[in-house]
């Protein structure tokens, strides 16, 4: 009876151990993925390792910008703020995923954040741009 006990402990711990394995291959074959600027194979992989589990924040990050790569700005929203929650900084992907999409609050919001940590003339000309929107919108030539 205690060798079955023994047996069961032991493919109890190789199961454990290759599930973290496993894991860690995952976010190895989609980083190699992302540096080979190869996107759309890289998400499924960054879904599959954060559904197994895993809690690395520059998955998060990665899986956002490979999105915002990839023109879809709804997903890589949610997980540029996803990645927020986590304290990492993104320079202006968000903000300006924002503005793409017509958001201009919410960019705007993100920009005060941003020039409340590092105040650049960048931030500073496209908060200017987004508080007087009107008068670019009513300066462009209607064809």
């Amino acid at each position: 009876m205690k060798k079955y006990i023994i047996l069961l402990i032991t493919l109890i711990a190789f199961c454990i151990a290759g599930d973290a394995q496993s894991k860690n291959m995952l976010h190895h074959k989609a980083g190699r993925e992302f540096e080979k600027m190869r996107y759309a194979y890289a998400i499924p992989l960054y879904h599959s390792y954060l559904k197994k589990g895993g809690s690395d924040s520059t998955a998060l990050l990665y899986l956002a910008i490979s999105y915002a790569k990839l023109n879809q700005y709804d997903s890589a929203i949610v997980y540029f703020e996803k990645a927020n929650q986590f304290g990492l900084e993104f320079r202006n992907y968000l903000p300006e995923l924002y503005a793409i999409k017509g958001d201009y609050v919410n960019a705007k919001k993100w920009y005060n954040k941003l020039r409340e940590a590092n105040r650049t003339l960048l931030i500073d000309a496209r908060l200017y741009g987004f508080e007087h929107l009107i008068d670019f919108l009513g300066d462009s030539l209607d064809y």
